[in-house]
């Protein structure tokens, strides 16, 4: 008997792994949150494994299933395969990438464990994808390109409406569509398996915010060892390079003065989004908030 056809058998057998996630809107600390929160022996982060990448491809393209280029039981035995960890105490979180939010539904089926929703807010997404410039806007129109079929309540964009927009306007289009995701994926998932968080409330105090995840997600990390990982190098270097010295003041700066170049459109694009995409909320876009924050969302 062919290993293909074992596997049916073998996966019957599996039980739900205990895998902790973080899922994010882009540009809102993900990166940096996860590596923080990995702590050899007590807590294992795995930052954006490509195998995720390569399940979310398949389900778009209709190739998981009998006949087909992945077997029905592919996800099961991934997420088992994910599951396991390097330390029998140590608690496993994953943080896809954003691409992947498209899976989170099969997540939340195969696993058990917690759920944290990671975002920025439209108007930091939009600057964040203006300060890389030609980089910033290929990456908003590849990762639109890649979820616009993914079938929540704003990927449905008529192509003629999408080539009359601008690249910042399609971005702003982009985060509503995420924010829709997580929206659709919500009811699936028990009150105390979900919290929102956004990212500034993470930036204004690292490490009050980083030992409520810690005791959200029950990784055990404890405040003194989260205090050492937020006083070593890894906070202070670029989260995508780290060889790059990059600070919380560096981002605010970045922030500030890409926000005062581009200040007009801004204004004018951050309110337009929100009359098209009527399914976001105006304040918060996410419920059950890990830290509560005072701010303004839809101007």
């Amino acid at each position: 008997m062919s290993e293909r056809a074992l596997l049916p058998h073998f996966t019957d057998t599996l039980p739900k792994p205990h895998i902790n996630f973080i899922w994010h809107s882009g540009f809102c600390c993900s990166t940096l949150i996860a590596r923080l929160l990995d702590v050899p022996g007590r807590s294992l982060s795995l930052k954006e494994p490509g195998v995720l990448l390569l399940l979310a491809d398949a389900k778009r393209q209709n190739a998981i299933g009998p006949g087909r280029a992945f077997p029905q039981q592919f996800p099961d035995l991934l997420f088992y395969l994910l599951g396991r960890p390097f330390d029998i105490e140590e608690r496993t979180t994953i943080k896809p990438t954003n691409s992947c939010n498209y899976i989170l539904r099969d997540a939340v089926s195969l696993t058990e464990g917690k759920h944290l929703f990671l975002y920025s807010d439209c108007r930091s997404f939009l600057i964040s994808i203006a300060k890389k410039n030609e980089y910033g806007r290929q990456y908003a129109r590849k990762l639109y390109a890649g979820i616009v079929g993914d079938g929540n309540v704003q990927a449905r964009w008529p192509v003629a409406d999408v080539f009359e927009m601008t690249d910042l306007q399609i971005a702003a289009i982009l985060w509503h569509m995420q924010i829709a995701e997580f929206h659709r994926s919500w009811p699936m998932l028990a009150p105390e398996q979900a919290k929102s968080l956004d990212c500034d409330a993470f930036l204004a105090d690292p490490l009050e915010t980083l030992v409520k995840i810690d005791e959200f997600l029950e990784l055990g990390i404890g405040r003194d060892c989260l205090a050492g990982r937020i006083a070593s190098s890894a906070f202070v270097q670029h989260s995508k390079d780290n060889k790059t010295p990059y600070s919380r003041d560096d981002r605010r700066a970045d922030h500030a003065r890409t926000a005062k170049e581009i200040s007009s459109v801004l204004d004018e694009i951050v309110p337009r989004s929100y009359d098209l995409c009527k399914s976001t909320p105006r304040g918060a876009p996410l419920r059950n908030p890990l830290v509560s924050l005072e701010k303004v969302y839809a101007s």
